[in-house]
């Protein structure tokens, strides 16, 4: 605090003191930096920022969340594949102002499509065809379906197909769903077929 008086010169006298005034200095945060998001936990963590009380986490661009850690389990957040956002900022108090935010993360969650069981692979031969048939995995749309070593097919969207019966005696076939949208393209089955 400090008030302020002139002091007069020769003939003139001082003045009175003005009003008390009050200054505070503030000081701002600094911007919220190394932002990451670890898929293996669902767990977003940044670098700490001296002085901050607690941080503020903008979720999907809508959701505020706060912490006063420097990571954030968000498990009960993240159920589903999609794009997810994240915006960190540090929180003061009287000293010091609250900081800007990060830059945007932006995570995707994808998930991997389950197999062909093998053990579903079955097969028929019908005059000069043999028919080979799988159970459908959880969430197949179609299959990348490899006969013998050639492509057979690269979007099958059924689980039958029909093929000329082979001169030799065993067919290879090797399957694998293929991936759409946040689904990443299943392991490949490979079944030996004696026929």
């Amino acid at each position: 605090t400090f008030s302020v008086k002139a002091v007069g010169k020769e003939f003139y006298y001082d003045s009175e003191y003005s009003n008390t005034v009050s200054y505070t200095k503030t000081y701002t945060l600094s911007k919220v930096q190394n932002v990451a998001f670890n898929n293996l936990n669902n767990m977003l963590s940044w670098n700490k920022v001296a002085n901050a009380i607690s941080y503020e986490i903008i979720f999907n661009e809508n959701k505020v969340l706060t912490t006063t850690s420097t990571n954030f389990d968000f498990s009960t957040y993240i159920t589903d594949v999609g794009i997810y956002k994240f915006k960190v900022r540090a929180i003061g108090n009287d000293d010091y102002k609250t900081g800007e935010y990060s830059e945007q993360y932006i995570f995707t969650k994808t998930k991997k499509l389950a197999s062909v069981r093998e053990d579903s692979i079955n097969w028929t031969i019908e005059d000069e065809r043999v028919r080979i048939s799988w159970a459908k995995p959880e969430g197949a749309e179609n299959y990348y379906v490899v006969i013998n070593g050639t492509v057979f097919n690269d979007s099958l969207t059924m689980e039958t197909i029909y093929i000329k019966k082979p001169s030799q005696s065993r067919i290879l076939i090797e399957i694998y769903v293929n991936g759409y949208g946040y689904y990443e393209k299943s392991n490949t089955t490979i079944k030996q077929i004696d026929l």
